[in-house]
């Protein structure tokens, strides 16, 4: 039994598959446990099987949504940021390009006074300098070049305060995902407090 959206997997490729869409579970459910085709047994596997065919599609729709679901359900439970850069090499140990490239959500961005919308590294920037606390920006893009270069970049040490002065945090680089047809990169950052 697979997803009906790939193929069978290939240690399974020369057995008989499955698609784990409901038409194709009603009809393994119904010759596996309620016929004898499959098994050779002398009598089915189970009576509801054979005789109850809206019990069959209850069980393959149930089945079906295990496998193909939905698109997980992504929760950050920590304040976040993903800065995407479309050009790799763009990125210097001193700079990083000023594109509309930062994406949050509002809880996240309260710790910079932001309002929800199209924000850019200008904004770290900024905020940073109005703070006075530059140090873990230009720690951050050494970091980040660094990965670039898919080296393993250096935790980042200096802290900033949030917006209202009532947190400190400490930005963390914890992954990176470089394009697979492009030059772009993404940057997941969380911002735990210190």
């Amino acid at each position: 039994v697979h997803n009906p959206k790939y193929p069978p997997p290939n240690p399974l490729k020369d057995l008989q598959a499955v698609k784990a869409d409901v038409k194709g579970l009603e009809r393994f459910l119904t010759k596996f446990y309620g016929g004898t085709e499959i098994t050779k047994w002398h009598k089915p596997i189970s009576k509801t099987f054979s005789e109850n065919k809206d019990e069959v599609k209850r069980i393959a729709e149930k089945l079906s949504r295990t496998f193909i679901g939905g698109p997980p359900v992504i929760t950050y439970i920590n304040r976040y940021m993903i800065i995407e850069v479309k050009n790799a090499e763009s990125i210097t140990e001193n700079s990083i390009p000023d594109e509309n490239n930062l994406e949050s959500n509002s809880r996240s961005y309260e710790i910079f006074g932001w309002v929800p919308g199209a924000r850019k590294w200008q904004d770290i920037e900024d905020f940073a300098e109005r703070k006075d606390e530059t140090e873990w920006v230009e720690e951050l893009k050494q970091a980040m070049y660094s990965a670039g270069k898919r080296n393993f970049p250096s935790q980042i040490k200096s802290t900033f305060h949030s917006f209202d002065n009532e947190k400190k945090y400490r930005p963390i680089l914890y992954r990176v995902d470089y394009g697979e047809s492009d030059d772009s990169m993404r940057f997941y950052l969380l911002f735990v407090v210190a």
